[in-house]
């Protein structure tokens, strides 16, 4: 079990993909393999500060029927977690392949992602920007940066990114 705070969480298994192997494991120490899903192999901490990544919250004499989503980033250093950062790079690879923007543009929609994944001051402002410069995309490059952006997207973003 982690305790955070006045919060006990039981210990997550999560494949490098983000796909939840485990969210309710008592042991730090419970065996890691791979994932069904997809084959890659499985964490149970932070690759950079070894923190175990935490599951559902524990309650005593409940059961939580509902999964819990793969956290993105880690509670102990802040850095992305491994899935986190794949959909990270390839949202900027996609931005780079996109030839209708220019260079500019391209700078402009990477530096907007960070504010977009996480609520900070400039969430709104970001995903505003980054919602303008879509329009400057080729149709399928653009629709598939969205999905990207809104699929990695703080509350915050994804209200602004689906709203018309």
């Amino acid at each position: 079990m982690i305790r955070i705070g006045e919060n006990t969480y039981y210990h997550a298994i999560i494949c490098l993909n983000g796909h939840i192997i485990s969210d309710s494991i008592e042991s730090f120490e419970t065996k890691m393999g791979f994932c069904k899903d997809c084959g890659k192999p499985t964490i149970n901490k932070c690759q950079n500060c070894k923190n175990p990544i935490h599951g559902d919250m524990y309650i005593p004499n409940f059961v939580n029927a509902i999964q819990m989503e793969s956290p993105s980033f880690c509670y102990g250093c802040g850095n992305p977690y491994p899935w986190t950062k794949s959909k990270i790079n390839a949202l900027e690879e996609l931005i780079d392949f996109e030839e209708k923007l220019s260079e500019t543009n391209k700078e402009d929609l990477k530096k907007n992602i960070n504010d977009i994944i996480n609520e900070t001051p400039r969430t709104k402002i970001a995903t505003i920007k980054f919602k303008h410069l879509l329009t400057k995309m080729g149709k399928e490059t653009g629709i598939m940066a969205k999905n990207l952006a809104v699929e990695m997207a703080s509350e915050t973003a994804k209200k602004y990114f689906l709203e018309k």
